[in-house]
């Protein structure tokens, strides 16, 4: 019995640990979002939109956007993509944009393809009902809310040093599910 264990043991040591490993780096830079459409991936880096039409084997700059892109939104053939202090639309695969500005820095976006809530640094939760031309101010105005998801009837957001916040009401009220810690990302399944 001993012998089985040792045995055990030392196929466990001497086995690679790369063995193990089921991924494998396709993309260098350091990625903050990525999504698909279509069979084309999209990444959102530090250094702006990148494109792979071949699975992530290779990837191109779309230089149209050459800053932090934090988020990209597939709305049928409409893609949206936020960095800094706005959001641009694209219906071509990002060959041209439409640009929107906010009034500082998004951290945050989600929405439906006409209604948007963008949550932003230092500023709060803000939405739009026509597309993204005009952003209303709906909720914690000196918060940076670093994450905000709509899931069925219900958005959560995600603040700096105050937890989570959820609505029920497009933002018309909100609860607090928990605080005192940073909420990052939220990720919804289901």
């Amino acid at each position: 019995m001993n012998i089985s264990r040792y045995l055990i043991i030392i196929l466990i040591i001497i086995s690679p640990i790369k063995s193990f490993a089921q991924w494998e780096q396709v993309f260098d830079r350091e990625t903050r979002c990525i999504n698909s459409n279509n069979g084309i991936l999209y990444a959102g880096s530090t250094f702006g939109l990148y494109v792979s039409t071949n699975n992530g084997n290779t990837w191109k700059v779309n230089n149209q956007i050459g800053a932090v892109v934090l988020n990209i939104l597939f709305f049928g053939d409409e893609m949206v993509v936020n960095w800094s202090s706005r959001f641009a639309k694209s219906t071509d695969g990002g060959q041209t944009w439409t640009n929107v500005m906010l009034p500082t820095t998004i951290r945050s976006l989600t929405g439906d393809g006409i209604t948007f809530y963008a949550g932003l640094f230092e500023d709060g939760v803000y939405k739009s009902t026509n597309g993204g031309s005009n952003f209303t101010s709906i909720g914690f105005f000196n918060a940076t809310v670093h994450s905000i998801v709509k899931h069925e009837n219900k958005l959560f957001a995600g603040t700096s040093y105050s937890g989570l916040y959820s609505s029920t009401n497009e933002g018309a009220t909100w609860s607090h599910q928990f605080d005192s810690i940073s909420v990052g990302r939220i990720a919804v399944h289901g």
